[in-house]
């Protein structure tokens, strides 16, 4: 398939490609639409009242998250 679409037009490559990650990214959608609605059905009151977990760049080990130290180096 890949040969094929090489030998398209770069414009409709370009356009194929495009309706792929379209279709790719509706059903995604659908299917996390469908997690939270499964999730959301079994919830438990004593789920529903603890705290959400941090977001999860705060979770994530990078040097650019961490806070920079306010001492002077010498």
């Amino acid at each position: 398939m890949a040969k094929t679409v090489k030998k398209f037009p770069k414009i409709e490559q370009v356009k194929l490609k495009f309706d792929i990650m379209k279709l790719v990214h509706e059903k995604e959608i659908r299917w996390l639409d469908s997690l939270t609605e499964s999730s959301a059905s079994s919830s438990t009151m004593s789920e529903i009242s603890s705290p959400s977990p941090q977001p999860f760049i705060h979770r994530m080990s990078s040097p650019y998250l961490r806070e920079k130290s306010t001492s002077p180096s010498y």
